[in-house]
């Protein structure tokens, strides 16, 4: 058997593993949807499973399509959380995010030497508003 014949026995049953993954997560997603309360137990292990998925592999780019799939899936896991505590999880999924955005910001400022980290992390954006005002948004230079 050839070397190449073998490569693109490969390639396929990758893509086909990725693309039932993104099919998974769709009709996850749909179920999350019309069935929260089912499946508030294992929201635990999809969110974990989410973020794995969302993280990305560094060697191998991430199917597009399982990571809009998967992104779907996240943006309706605090649907779980019922009607009283589907603010708490949609506030905790947005922090978890803001610090993963965070991490791989500070991750790609320390791959340029030369270039001084601050101690002590400062927002890039710095919004405040009031009553009777509409919220003003200020850029800080770094």
């Amino acid at each position: 058997m050839s070397s190449k014949f073998v490569i693109v026995i490969y390639e396929t049953n990758r893509s086909l593993k990725t693309n039932c993954q993104a099919l998974v997560m769709g009709t996850l997603r749909d179920m999350v949807i019309l069935y929260p309360s089912l499946n508030r137990a294992s929201s635990s292990s999809i969110t974990n499973m989410c973020h794995q998925i969302l993280n990305g592999s560094a060697p191998q780019r991430t199917n597009k399509l399982l990571l809009h799939n998967t992104a779907g899936l996240y943006a309706v896991l605090h649907y779980t959380g019922g009607k009283v505590g589907a603010a708490n999880l949609w506030k905790k999924s947005v922090d978890e995010t803001l610090q993963c955005l965070w991490a791989a910001s500070m991750g790609l400022r320390t791959t340029f030497p030369g270039k001084v980290l601050l101690s002590n992390h400062q927002p890039l954006i710095d919004i405040s508003c009031s009553e009777k005002q509409p919220p003003t948004v200020q850029w800080t230079n770094m």
